[in-house]
């Protein structure tokens, strides 16, 4: 190989006096007379020595910025039989690209372009820059890279007070975190604008706000990139605002009182939380952020989160179609415009909750501004659960004819979507995070019409209403089996439930005077708990057969007209762990009892009745209690202020633990309960008689005294 600006030897050439082989060269033809290669190239300016790399024909000299190649000493070795243009002793100006020509022996040519790269200066480490003094002696340096992190200031109460950092412009990168503590006095961070990548911004942290007073503005006007998180914790920043931002790989976590604007004209991506707050000192909405606007932001990938402004409008999100999960939940009473049109996936829950302050007693001051959400009607999938709530002039919901999954769904306070079709026929329920789905109705909401698959047997349904300054209505229901069911309405039409079968618990609540029917329902496999205040009118079950938990009916069914239907009831209480709605002991030590019952000198038949189980059967303030079939109690039989009772009509029953007796001033003979002590299967504590017409004890019993002598 040829090596410029070193003296090679001159070497003879050799010849053969013989002839030549096939696999020999000519005489006088060198060996390497078919190539023409550049195999490396050396720039050495001021002692300092550059080597350029060479691949693919393209010869790249990296050196840093503040170097000048101009007039630098070149060393180029090629092939030795091969020829270069131009001469690289004939070049000065090293810092220009050109191209270089080497032929070969035999006449081929072979091009390299020469390119010059101007790097950057690394500082090594992190850089703590606690005076003016450590700023001069940095910038220096020359650096514009710093490979770990950059900390500005201090946080001790007698440190030099720093308001200038513009000599720092020279940075372009801080490969780790930029914190900023409390000696910074500058209202601006002018020196930053420079930097096109960082680790991360930390004004303030999580545990305490920063207490950097005169700042009002963070900006960076040329950063692209954040590897970690941006965190800016301080009341007093009213301005943030980056221009060429496009995407966190972190977290973004703005809370400040002060906040006036929030510019991210291009950002497009978070990769982990985007967190904006107005709270406080004192835990007020603070703020001065009228509107939010996100232009270009597609993507978070965890908690999208606007929270505690005041005075906050507007929130435009004009093209996000994913997010680890969404929580408005403090949007303010003077909020009108929402905007996300393309939001298709929400991995968590979706929360949109509007603040209402609280007047006298009776009043209060409710969001009455929204009347419509632009946008969720793309929604395709929200793993958690889907909840708006608390807005009162809220019209229309959002089209979800394209939801194919959903965690749950809340809707509460929405008085003006009244008498409306809520369609999710489309929408399958699927757990989340291990929280069973829900559909939550409730709150002055009056739907009228509830559309979802007809198998619901693993969702549970809340449905509560009450006035609205509107007439309160029944909704339709179409599905036929329900996980629990929750239903209080106040509404002067009796509900009829036509599903047929309850996979948990049933919770019905009316008010006087009113009743419920479910001509279908077969089966309850949790409790049954109908809460009526006072005089139910109607009770109707006709096919009802089981109930696997506690059958409870709370309030007084001493309507003059009531009329019950349970005619196939044939267990209570006897799933292997039955649920109760209520449990213990009611008033004067009366068992809360698996089937409790009361009705006012009411006559009460359960024809097809067998047994019985759990904690056993209680009977309030009955006339008469008939159960021609029933077998088995497995807890205690209890009777309550029946003071028109008699007798009970239980022929079948072979099977009891437990009498409680109270105020049955009129029940005389206690024989049907002979057998039982007899058996031992009602023991002496187990025996408990008072305030009736005979008063029998356990000793009475067991010597044959069941009646009044």
């Amino acid at each position: 190989m040829k090596r410029f600006l070193l003296m090679l030897a001159a070497v003879p050439a050799l010849f053969s006096l013989g002839g030549c082989s096939d696999d020999e060269t000519a005489p006088g033809i060198p060996a390497d007379a078919d190539e023409n290669f550049i195999s490396s190239v050396v720039l050495t300016v001021d002692g300092t020595s550059y080597t350029a790399l060479i691949a693919d024909n393209t010869i790249t000299m990296t050196v840093p910025y503040t170097v000048s190649l101009d007039n630098a000493q070149a060393q180029f070795e090629y092939t030795p039989s091969a020829t270069i243009v131009p001469d690289p002793a004939a070049v000065s100006d090293w810092d220009t690209e050109r191209m270089f020509r080497v032929t070969s022996y035999n006449g081929a040519a072979n091009d390299y372009a020469y390119k010059v790269i101007k790097d950057e200066i690394r500082y090594e480490g992190s850089v703590h820059l606690k005076t003016a003094a450590d700023i001069a002696d940095f910038v220096a340096t020359d650096a514009t890279v710093v490979k770990g992190d950059l900390i500005l200031g201090t946080d001790d109460e007698d440190a030099e007070r720093l308001t200038d950092i513009s000599a720092l412009s020279l940075l372009k990168q801080v490969e780790g975190n930029i914190v900023i503590r409390s000696s910074f006095d500058g209202a601006d961070l002018t020196g930053f604008d420079n930097l096109t990548a960082i680790g991360g911004l930390q004004i303030g942290s999580a545990d305490a706000f920063a207490a950097n007073a005169a700042l009002q503005l963070v900006s960076m006007q040329s950063l692209a990139r954040v590897a970690g998180d941006i965190v800016i914790r301080n009341n007093s920043v009213a301005y943030v605002q980056f221009d060429k931002l496009a995407e966190v790989e972190g977290s973004v976590r703005i809370s400040s009182s002060a906040l006036q604007t929030l510019d991210f004209p291009e950002l497009a991506a978070v990769g982990s939380d985007f967190d904006i707050q107005g709270t406080t000192d004192d835990g007020n909405a603070g703020g001065e952020i009228v509107a939010l606007e996100l232009p270009r932001l597609a993507s978070v990938g965890g908690v999208l989160a606007v929270n505690n402004l005041e005075k906050l409008a507007s929130i435009s999100l004009p093209v996000l179609t994913e997010a680890g999960s969404i929580n408005f939940a403090s949007v303010p009473v003077q909020f009108e415009k929402l905007v996300m049109p393309s939001l298709s996936v929400v991995n968590g829950d979706l929360y949109i909750n509007a603040c209402y302050v609280k007047g006298d007693f009776s009043t209060s001051t409710a969001n009455n501004k929204l009347t419509a959400i632009d946008g969720l009607s793309d929604l395709t999938l929200v793993k958690g659960t889907l909840t708006i709530s608390n807005f009162d002039a809220l019209e229309q919901l959002p089209d979800w004819s394209k939801l194919a999954r959903l965690g749950g769904l809340t809707l509460i306070r929405l008085p003006e979507w009244y008498n409306r079709t809520l369609d999710l026929s489309h929408t399958d329920f699927v757990a989340f995070d291990g929280v069973e789905p829900t559909i939550t109705i409730s709150n002055l909401i009056n739907i009228g019409k509830l559309i979802t698959k007809e198998d619901m047997s693993h969702v549970n349904i809340i449905l509560y209403a009450n006035a609205s300054g509107k007439q309160i209505i029944v909704p339709e229901l179409n599905f036929k089996s329900v996980k629990d069911f929750s239903y209080n309405n106040a509404s002067a039409t009796d509900p009829v439930f036509t599903f047929e079968k309850v996979c948990g618990n049933m919770y019905v609540t009316r008010s006087s005077r009113q009743g419920v029917s479910a001509p279908n329902l077969t089966s309850v496999e949790g409790y049954l708990h109908i809460n009526i205040a006072m005089m139910a009118s109607r009770l109707d079950f006709p096919v009802l057969e089981s109930v696997g938990g506690q059958f409870f009916i709370e309030g007084t069914l001493n309507h003059a007209s009531f009329q019950y239907d349970f005619s196939h009831l044939k267990s209570v209480g006897c799933a292997e762990n039955p649920q109760y709605a209520k449990e213990g002991l009611a008033a004067n030590d009366i068992p809360l009892g698996a089937l409790d019952i009361r009705g006012p000198n009411k006559d009460f038949a359960f024809p097809a009745l067998e047994r019985v189980g759990g904690s056993g059967l209680t009977i309030h303030s009955a006339k008469t209690f008939s159960c021609p079939h029933l077998q088995r109690i497995d807890g205690t039989l209890s009777v309550d202020a029946a003071t028109q009772m008699t007798a009970l009509d239980m022929p079948s029953l072979t099977g009891l633990s437990g009498v409680r007796f109270y105020r049955a001033t009129q029940f005389k003979d206690f024989t049907m309960f002979g057998p039982f002590i007899e058996d031992g299967q009602i023991t002496a504590e187990n025996w408990n008689v008072s305030s009736c017409g005979y008063n029998p004890t356990f000793d009475d019993m067991q010597a044959g005294r069941y009646t009044a002598e």
